[in-house]
């Protein structure tokens, strides 16, 4: 269950993309919409799109931005 999972990981933030964003455990497991997983391997297959998302999110604004002095 998504409770079991964060009792056992506590609600650290995790890294989505290679610059070191992060979000936290807990809101990525909201943002699945499930409260249930019967495996590890389901539960990382539904983490999965919601970290490329908010990859995705940043693109090519994110990176100017961390490139570009103003």
């Amino acid at each position: 269950s998504r409770e079991a999972v964060l009792r056992d990981l506590g609600d650290r933030e995790v890294a989505y993309d290679p610059r070191g964003n992060t979000m936290s455990l807990e809101t990525a497991l909201a943002e699945t919409g499930r409260d249930r997983f019967e495996s590890r391997r389901e539960l990382l297959n539904a983490l999965h799109p919601v970290f490329e998302a908010e990859r995705r999110q940043g693109g090519l604004g994110g990176w100017l931005e961390s490139i570009l002095p103003f």
